[in-house]
């Protein structure tokens, strides 16, 4: 396989290598990179005070390539500052934040390279992944198994939109880019947006998408380039329930105080918000059996009424649900949603 010349002056992409512990997948995922067909790149490997060699890794491997290590002395909790770090550091005009844990096919950088030139409107173009277990052993296709909870076919064919549009018929129900190691950003389009949001520990890439797309257009690619790794150690893995669902629904809101969708777009994503909701309670509160956490409970509602005005009555049917099947669950609070639902009438959409 003919690969492209190497960059003469500027690279036309940065690649960002943001790493924390992850030095068993390290060889794969650089390896990757080194095998790309398109070679006009530039390498920033960042370290967040990795303790299991991550590091020396890092180092040796930019004495075989041209690289630029930075490495930080204390952990900085956040995987999203690494991504903004990176794209200070970075000259070229596209970024390429490839997740360590994650790896690539070859033609991953040819292939979105070669989209991203032929639409200057897109400002962040990505492709379907493979998802693979910690031993590389192949699950599926975000396509396929994930895509399709939003939209049966939409994800089986190459396509180009409004980055907006985007927002509210795909990102407003949940996150529709499968991770950042699938995706290519125009470096304008990441800085116009103000960077990665690192005020959210799971959602902040689900959230930098939107703010990216609320200046650019989108590009996907049907051809599973990428391989997303699942793995016991991951930020998803390690990130509580309740906090995933509050930074979901806090996106949720920001897209709609931001694009005012629809009465259709929003009962779509409310369906998708209440079974994300009602399994978390499930989960909590009859498999871990954890006191009910009123506060969080509190945070999660004011997101999730910007989007859905009937939540509150989903809430308390839920809740009467969930103490039908653990009668010492809830105390107090099965009186309070006993007395909204009898106040309330039958929910309308969602």
């Amino acid at each position: 396989m003919t690969k492209t010349p190497p960059p003469s002056a500027i690279p036309k992409v940065s690649v960002i290598v943001p790493c924390y512990n992850h030095a068993r997948f390290l060889k794969r995922r650089l390896q990757s990179i080194v095998d790309q067909t398109c070679q006009d790149f530039e390498l920033i490997l960042l370290d967040d005070a990795s303790v299991d060699g991550s590091r020396q890794l890092l180092q040796e491997f930019a004495k075989t390539r041209p690289a630029r290590v930075i490495l930080n002395e204390q952990n900085t909790g956040s995987a999203f500052k690494q991504w903004n770090r990176g794209a200070r550091e970075a000259q070229g005009d596209y970024l390429w934040i490839a997740e360590s844990d994650d790896y690539a096919a070859p033609r991953f950088l040819e292939r979105l390279v070669a989209v991203m030139e032929g639409n200057p409107s897109v400002g962040l173009a990505y492709c379907d992944s493979w998802t693979v277990d910690e031993h590389e052993a192949v699950l599926g296709t975000w396509g396929a198994e994930y895509g399709r909870t939003v939209h049966p076919t939409r994800w089986q064919n190459d396509y180009a939109a409004k980055g907006e549009r985007e927002c509210v018929s795909c990102l407003l129900s949940r996150c529709t880019i499968p991770n950042a190691s699938a995706a290519l950003f125009r470096r304008e389009a990441y800085q116009r947006a103000a960077g990665a949001e690192e005020g959210l520990r799971l959602c902040g890439d689900w959230l930098t998408y939107v703010k990216i797309l609320l200046l650019s257009d989108v590009a996907y690619l049907a051809e599973p380039l990428n391989y997303f790794r699942y793995h016991s150690q991951s930020v998803r893995s390690t990130t509580s329930v309740k906090q995933g669902l509050e930074e979901a629904y806090a996106v949720r809101a920001y897209i709609c105080r931001k694009l005012g969708p629809n009465s259709s777009e929003r009962r779509r994503a409310a369906r998708m918000g209440w079974r994300e909701w009602y399994g978390a309670l499930g989960s909590l509160y009859l498999g871990e059996k954890k006191r009910f956490d009123w506060p969080w409970m509190g945070r999660v509602l004011r997101q999730a009424m910007v989007l859905d005005c009937w939540v509150l009555f989903r809430l308390a049917k839920g809740l009467v649900q969930i103490k039908t099947r653990n009668s010492r669950l809830l105390g107090p609070s099965y009186w309070w949603a006993n007395r909204l639902l009898k106040g309330a009438g039958p929910a309308r959409g969602g």
